[in-house]
C-alpha cells in the first residue's frame, strides 16, 4: 500500500510538472509602456502571458518565433496549477523554440465563393438558424455538452458545439449556428490585467434577434450585450466591425474596451478572418480536419466527432 501511494504521488508530481509546459503560437508581442510593466505575449490560443523585461533572451526568442512563424514551448511554473480563471495571467518562466510551424492556415481552406455571401458582409457566407421561440432555442442550448475540458480553447469548444448542433434538424433544415468573436482591446487588456485577447461562442437567431449560445459562461441563450457584459467589466458597448483591419484599428484605440465581429460557422480561428482580407481566402464549408482537431482539444485526444467515422 505504501509503495502504491508513493507511485501515485510521483505520478501526480509528474503530471503537474508536464502541465506547466505549454506549446503555443505567437499572435502578437505587446511591449511595456513603462519600466514596471511586463511584455505581453498573445498566444494563438487566445491567452495572454506575461514575460518580464529582464528576460532579454526569452524576449528575443519570442520575436524570432513571430518572424519565422514558429511555435514556442513556455514554462509557466507554479501559476499553471491555479484555477483557470478569466483574470489571472500566467507568467512565462522560460521559452524554447520548437520545430513546429505555427498553425496559420487551414489544411482544407476553401476560396471565396461570392454566390454564397449573404449581404455585404463576406464573413457571413452561410445561413444561421432562426428559432421561432426562446423555448425552442433554450431546448437545444440545454442539449449542448458540458464535459469540455477546463483548459480547452474557446474556439475549439465553439466548433464542437456548432458541429453537434449541426447534427440536429429544426423545421426541416439542419441547425446551423453563426459565431461571434469578442476581441479585447490593448487598453482593456492593460487596464484590467486581462488574461484573454479574444473569446468566441456560437450564435443563433431567436425571432430574428441574435442570441449567443455560450454553454460555459451562460445559463441559456442571451442577447449580445448580455454576453459581452459577462467579460467586459466596464460594461461598455463593443464596437462592431466586419473586417479584420478594422479590428486592428479599434484594438489600438485607447477609448475602446472591446470589438465584436460576426461570422459564419465555418471560421474556426482568428487567422482565417484575417486571411479573408489579406489572401481573399474564405471558409465556406465544414473542414473535417478542423472538427477533429477541435474535438481533441475540447473533449480529449481520442474523442470522436459525432457523425464521423
Amino acid at each position: 500500500m505504501k509503495l502504491f501511494c508513493k507511485l501515485a504521488v510521483l505520478a501526480l508530481i509528474s503530471a503537474n510538472v508536464s502541465a506547466s509546459k505549454l506549446e503555443i503560437g505567437i499572435a502578437e508581442l505587446l511591449e511595456p509602456t513603462n519600466s514596471s510593466e511586463s511584455f505581453l505575449v498573445f498566444g494563438t490560443d487566445g491567452r495572454i502571458f506575461e514575460l518580464e523585461q529582464n528576460r532579454t533572451e526569452d524576449i528575443e526568442l519570442v520575436k524570432q518565433a513571430m518572424k519565422e512563424k514558429l511555435n514556442i514551448t513556455v514554462d509557466l511554473g507554479e501559476l499553471a496549477q491555479l484555477e483557470d480563471t478569466l483574470d489571472t495571467r500566467n507568467i512565462i518562466e522560460s521559452v524554447k523554440l520548437t520545430s513546429n510551424e505555427k498553425e496559420n492556415f487551414s489544411q482544407e481552406a476553401s476560396f471565396e465563393n461570392k454566390d454564397r455571401v449573404y449581404g455585404n458582409n463576406a464573413l457571413l457566407n452561410d445561413y444561421i438558424t432562426d428559432f421561432s421561440s426562446y423555448n425552442d432555442a433554450n431546448y437545444y442550448f440545454n442539449r449542448m455538452r458540458t464535459d469540455t475540458r477546463g483548459k480547452s480553447q474557446c474556439y475549439n469548444r465553439a466548433h464542437v458545439w456548432a458541429w453537434e448542433l449541426y447534427q440536429n434538424s429544426y423545421q426541416g433544415s439542419r441547425i446551423q449556428v453563426g459565431k461571434i468573436w469578442l476581441f479585447f482591446s490593448r487598453a482593456y487588456v492593460r487596464n484590467y490585467r486581462y488574461k484573454w485577447w479574444f473569446h468566441i461562442a456560437p450564435t443563433v437567431y431567436v425571432e430574428k434577434r441574435l442570441n449567443v449560445l455560450d454553454r460555459k459562461f451562460a445559463t441559456g441563450p442571451v442577447f449580445v450585450k448580455q454576453w459581452t457584459d459577462i467579460f467586459v467589466h466596464s460594461s461598455k458597448t463593443c464596437v462592431e466591425v466586419t473586417r479584420y483591419s478594422d479590428y486592428r484599428r479599434y484594438n489600438q484605440d485607447p477609448s475602446q474596451d472591446c470589438i465584436i465581429m460576426n461570422t459564419s460557422v465555418h471560421y474556426w480561428q482568428p487567422f482565417q478572418i484575417e486571411n479573408l482580407e489579406t489572401r481573399n481566402q474564405s471558409q465556406n464549408s465544414w473542414a473535417e480536419y478542423e472538427v477533429r482537431k477541435a474535438y481533441r482539444n475540447a473533449i480529449g485526444w481520442f474523442a470522436r466527432p459525432v457523425g464521423m467515422n
